[in-house]
């Protein structure tokens, strides 16, 4: 159960990071600093590494949800949030590698339904 809990916790600290991007830029081009290195230098690599953390929040996500459910799978709060962030990852990847021009803008729609589904999870875990 210790490693269940441990790997909630990187996740939710992995979907943390990935918010970090959005809110970054947001508070950049609001307060017009742009122009500072240091918004430039954090929004730089946020987002290299961005894509990894997506990646590595998917992993760390399905193992916390084998070993807290002990291998059941069934409908849960945590498996709405996890599919939302496959599906998020999907529009990167799918956007990417077809050119399709909406992607960024679908990936930012269901990113605001995985912070939803994480308060969610992480207030009412047992609602489903």
């Amino acid at each position: 159960m210790f490693l269940g809990n441990l790997l909630g916790w990187t996740s939710a600290f992995l979907l943390f990071l990935l918010i970090l991007l959005y809110l970054v830029r947001r508070f950049c081009k609001f307060f017009k600093l742009f122009q500072h290195d240091s918004c430039k230098k954090s929004s730089i690599i946020l987002s290299k590494i961005h894509p990894y953390i997506g990646g590595l929040i998917i992993i760390t996500g399905i193992t916390h949800g084998y070993i807290v459910m002990s291998g059941h799978l069934r409908l849960h709060t945590g498996t709405i949030l996890w599919t939302l962030i496959l599906v998020a990852g999907l529009f990167f990847v799918l956007g990417n590698r077809f050119k399709f021009k909406l992607w960024l803008k679908y990936h930012r729609w269901v990113a605001l339904a995985v912070f939803i589904a994480f308060i969610t999870h992480y207030f009412f875990r047992d609602l489903i």
